[in-house]
């Protein structure tokens, strides 16, 4: 009987290890999904044209005109170095098949970002919100 009890612990262990690593597995793909922005970039921005930005703590975001009418949605990740000066936002959009990586600068009240594929050309945006 006491050797009956040690296989089945034995069976149990192997039981909770596999259930672990399928948990620590999980955790790793919801923790990559829930990856966020600086604060500084979350809430609602107003640039020159009248178009609202908006952004989540997630990085989701949304351009859109005056009449509500979407110009670009999508989900934004941003880099930045220690060492150099250089800041970017990663886009993924996914209102069309594009991506690509913008300059911007921030601070409490301004937000200006490079225009995709034109970086010579910037929006400038200023906070409307710090809520999304």
């Amino acid at each position: 009987m006491h050797k009956h009890l040690l296989k089945k612990n034995r069976h149990m262990k192997k039981v909770i290890i596999l259930v672990a690593m399928l948990l620590t597995g999980f955790l790793c793909i919801a923790q990559e999904d829930l990856k966020t922005v600086p604060m500084e970039l979350v809430g609602v921005w107003k640039n020159l044209d009248n178009e609202f930005l908006k952004i989540n703590l997630y990085g989701q975001f949304k351009r859109v005109k005056p009449n509500g009418a979407i110009v670009s949605e999508g989900k934004i990740e941003v880099t930045a170095s220690e060492y150099f000066l250089k800041q970017e936002i990663r886009v993924y959009r996914k209102d069309v098949d594009d991506h690509y990586s913008l300059g911007y600068v921030v601070n409490d009240n301004v937000f200006v970002v490079t225009k995709p594929h034109k970086p010579q050309e910037a929006w400038v945006f200023e906070r409307v919100t710090r809520n999304y």
